[in-house]
């Protein structure tokens, strides 16, 4: 439980204040369904996270900001249907943009561009 509540403090203290995710979910006609921090919990409960290699790195559009390429590994988890599906690592590969904050001087997640690819034998496949 630690380790949840550590991994939810570290994504709300380093998500931009700029990122629409912060804002939670909202229904397709526009109303608040869920705030940030119950969208990191459903994640979280869903998600099983085998670990992160970083792609690389490139300077942004304006010197306060970054571009950090990045394949997450990760297994989803209780969820029915998955003792069906088996226990597939998945991969979650992302174009992240940071900005730094002149307030703290801090990079924060800005947001990104992603891709899923599921694990068949040893290769991934979109």
């Amino acid at each position: 439980m630690t380790e949840s509540i550590g991994c939810q403090l570290v994504q709300v203290a380093s998500t931009h204040a700029d990122n629409p995710a912060r804002e939670g979910s909202k229904t397709p006609d526009g109303q608040h369904s869920s705030s940030f921090l119950e969208d990191i919990n459903a994640t979280l409960r869903t998600i099983a996270w085998q670990h992160l290699k970083l792609l690389g790195t490139e300077a942004g559009e304006t010197p306060n900001e970054g571009i950090v390429k990045f394949a997450a590994y990760f297994k989803v988890v209780n969820q029915k249907g998955q003792k069906q599906k088996g226990n597939v690592m998945q991969c979650l590969q992302e174009t992240s943009t940071f900005r730094r904050e002149s307030e703290t001087n801090a990079w924060k997640y800005l947001g990104g561009v992603t891709d899923v690819f599921v694990e068949r034998g040893s290769q991934l496949y979109q």
